[in-house]
């Protein structure tokens, strides 16, 4: 094989165990254990070989620049997959000074679990709303809470887990 055409491939296996080593941990974080086990096990697997192809060949510099190249694309590719894929859950407040609870209506209707909470902010009331969302549910969030208040302040947290509340399904406990 070629030089390059071994570099290239250390490189795209890199892509590939980074990646699966980032979703590994999403779903570790989110309590799914049987699909982390699995990646884990893709995981290693694809390192073992990338990184024998590089020590077997020590004398090529490329396939050192295809190793770490391969890890900083499988960082990206891997941090875009999980937005795409938008596994769990995120802790979204919204800050307004929507005092007519339009943005909590419109969040309501369509769907979305609200809690208010009325409080003082350096210029004057403000209404902090607390929404409990599934991560692919963001950029829906944003457009309509943007629609009602385009100066709200939104923040987004990660939801390690959930139990109860608006809309809820039965408990699952992410420890068994």
């Amino acid at each position: 094989m070629s030089i390059y055409l071994g570099a290239l491939l250390i490189f795209c296996l890199r892509i590939g165990d980074v990646s699966a080593g980032t979703l590994r941990v999403i779903f570790l974080v989110n309590g799914r254990r049987g699909p982390a086990a699995l990646l884990a096990f893709c995981e290693s697997a694809i390192w073992v070989i990338a990184i024998s192809r590089v020590f077997s060949h020590l004398d090529h510099w490329q396939n050192m620049v295809g190793y770490a190249t391969g890890y900083a694309c499988g960082t990206m590719v891997g941090i875009t997959l999980d937005q795409f894929i938008g596994i769990g859950q995120s802790v979204v407040r919204v800050f307004t000074r929507d005092t007519h609870l339009q943005l909590r209506d419109r969040l309501a209707s369509e769907g979305f679990g609200v809690t208010l909470f009325r409080g003082e902010g350096v210029n004057g009331p403000v209404q902090e709303l607390i929404i409990v969302i599934q991560r692919r549910r963001r950029k829906e969030l944003v457009r309509h809470v943007r629609a009602i208040d385009p100066t709200a302040f939104v923040t987004f947290e990660a939801a390690a887990a959930t139990y109860g509340g608006y809309g809820a399904r039965p408990i699952r406990d992410h420890n068994k």
